[in-house]
């Protein structure tokens, strides 16, 4: 897939990813309806640090007093266009000066309602440079400058001067001490909006950090309130289990008060060797139903286990206890 040459272009500049599709598609526009204006890459130094921007350079056709004209101008797209109005400057050529009125400096800069009130969502840069080419037909930006002549001859015919000559390729425009002295002071105000807009996006971006940090921790709050929710939940359950192990257990040792135990004691046995083998047994029991409380408060075992082994080891351990009791009143007797 063949790679449009304004993506070349934009792929040296350093704007940032969000916003290149839209520069992508303006330049492509203008460049589309005004060929006369071409794409190029100018570096810019912007608080020490260079920065590639795209400027689109050529002329914009007008009709002054009927006769059709190029207006040589140059269309610097900043940093965070199109979050921010495109600066376009009116370059006079050699032997012409900028006319200062309604819509253009002193300094050549272009001043305009549409940019004053540029709006990300609603300005186009078209749209721009098409009321440019309709203000200019009607109040031209640049004009002849006038040759001196000597002091004999009448005043210099400023007025009889005729209109701007249509533009077309022309040597590097001459720089004039007022004019140039002006743009330096342009060029000092332009590095200083970008210096501003530098700040005011990094400020925004830190807030948007703080903000995502905050709407992290606030997550992090809700997860481990869930989970505490969850917890007590389980841990309710778990009482609820333990207090019908314990209910379990009393009955057993009830019923156990009324059980001959004597009756399981073998005869053939001595009875102090039964004794001893009935409290180690019992140890056993003991040891198993501590094992179970432990992997039941770990979570390694499920409460229907624990309940289950529960039950079944209490009423033996129970039975074992309530023998050797029996069999040591027995042989106290």
């Amino acid at each position: 897939m063949n790679r449009h040459p304004v993506d070349n272009i934009l792929l040296q500049c350093n704007y940032p990813i969000d916003s290149r599709q839209r520069i992508k598609t303006d330049i492509i526009a203008i460049i589309t309806k005004n060929p006369q204006l071409n794409p190029r890459v100018i570096r810019v130094v912007e608080q020490n640090q260079p920065t590639n921007e795209c400027s689109l350079e050529g002329t914009i056709p007008i009709q002054y007093k009927g006769v059709n004209y190029n207006i040589l101008i140059n269309c610097i797209l900043p940093l965070y266009y199109p979050h921010v109005a495109p600066i376009i400057f009116v370059v006079p050529l050699e032997r012409m000066v900028v006319k200062a009125g309604n819509f253009v400096e002193a300094d050549g800069r272009v001043k305009h309602p549409l940019l004053t009130s540029w709006n990300i969502k609603n300005s186009s840069l078209g749209a721009v440079l098409a009321e440019l080419s309709k203000v200019f037909s009607q109040e031209c930006p640049v004009f002849k400058q006038s040759d001196k002549k000597p002091a004999v001859q009448p005043q210099p015919q400023y007025q009889s001067a005729p209109a701007p000559a249509p533009t077309g390729p022309a040597p590097k425009p001459q720089n004039y001490e007022p004019t140039t002295s002006i743009r330096e002071c342009n060029d000092r105000l332009i590095q200083l909006y970008r210096t501003v807009s530098l700040d005011i996006t990094r400020e925004n971006q830190e807030l948007i950090s703080k903000k995502d940090q905050l709407m992290h921790h606030k997550n992090e709050l809700l997860s481990l309130k869930q989970n505490a929710i969850e917890a007590i939940k389980t841990i309710k359950i778990d009482l609820k289990a333990q207090e019908g192990a314990e209910q379990k257990m009393k009955s057993s040792a009830q019923s156990s008060e009324e059980w001959d135990c004597l009756s399981e004691l073998t005869p053939e046995i001595p009875v102090h060797q039964q004794i001893l083998l009935l409290v180690s047994e019992e140890q056993a029991y003991e040891q198993t139903l501590l094992l179970l409380r432990k992997l039941f408060e770990t979570r390694k075992i499920s409460a229907d286990s624990f309940v289950r082994n529960m039950k079944e080891m209490t009423n033996k351990y129970f039975l074992v206890s309530r023998l050797r009791e029996k069999a040591v009143k027995s042989l106290i007797r």
